[in-house]
């Protein structure tokens, strides 16, 4: 099975597809019932759709909780990239609105919520920032642009980055060159690309990086790792391989959620598990 297909029968069986208004409308009510708002972070590439706790609450704070958005619906099925990567259901967005820190944000990935507003020039939004360059070097710099206009408004000294998915293979990568991350927190994320392009016998993310590939960078940053038990996205086996670069004694924390898969139920028990 392509991984396209089983990604897609996961989240709604190919057949209705919310159309671009619909899945921008989904995140705006996501963000208003909570009281958030809703700001465009212009970078050097790409401009990012940002959602942010109410500014009183944010500003002064010493340490700012920023979640990254997973890949989106970047494919139709299993042949055909989507034409516009807008998650059908922003997860990360539900899980940043449910975190009870007093300054949290939340960071959408290049071209989701609507590509030709969201980039200097919309030319720059191609298909392959949500396919095979997702997790290209000018994405991370993209991110870590928007990261350092979020942490320079609020006047936080450290963060805690939180990725979903393809989020938290952005987080990691974005704090390969960071020096004020204190934590980073992975939600069914894609850490070893390569095993998990082995592990799906699909094509190679040419154009991307890999965040086993950084291990050193990455060894003294505390992480989390959630995984779930029953995802068939991110199985196991590609957590592993990441986690086994670390040196034994500094290997990230890994908590496997035994009853979760790839899409539930992060959304719905993320509460429960930050009181913990």
């Amino acid at each position: 099975m392509k991984l396209a297909t089983l990604i897609c029968g996961l989240i709604v069986g190919c057949t209705t597809i919310p159309n671009l208004p619909e899945r921008v409308s989904t995140a705006n009510q996501i963000a208003q019932n909570k009281g958030w708002q809703s700001s465009l972070i212009t970078t050097s590439t790409f401009n990012l759709q940002a959602y942010t706790k109410p500014l009183n609450s944010l500003i002064g704070a010493d340490q700012l909780t920023i979640y990254i958005e997973g890949d989106g619906h970047a494919w139709n099925n299993r042949e055909t990239p989507s034409e516009d990567p807008t998650p059908i259901d922003p997860i990360t967005l539900r899980l940043a609105t449910q975190d009870p820190s007093k300054a949290v944000a939340y960071i959408g990935r290049p071209c989701q919520y609507g590509k030709a507003s969201n980039v200097k020039d919309s030319t720059a939004c191609s298909e392959p920032y949500w396919t095979n360059k997702r997790f290209s070097p000018e994405v991370i710099k993209s991110t870590n642009e928007a990261i350092n206009q979020l942490k320079d408004r609020y006047h936080a000294k450290k963060l805690i980055l939180v990725g979903y998915s393809g989020g938290a293979t952005v987080a990691l990568l974005s704090t390969v060159s960071r020096k004020d991350v204190v934590n980073v927190v992975s939600i069914a994320g894609n850490l070893d690309t390569t095993a998990w392009v082995k592990y799906h016998a699909i094509s190679p993310l040419t154009g991307s990086l890999n965040p086993a590939n950084f291990t050193t960078e990455l060894t003294p940053i505390p992480q989390i790792l959630y995984i779930g038990g029953k995802d068939q996205i991110i199985p196991w086996e590609v957590t592993k391989s990441y986690v086994d670069r670390f040196p034994v004694g500094h290997q990230p924390k890994v908590i496997v959620m035994k009853d979760y898969g790839h899409l539930c139920c992060w959304a719905e028990g993320w509460e429960a598990l930050q009181e913990k």
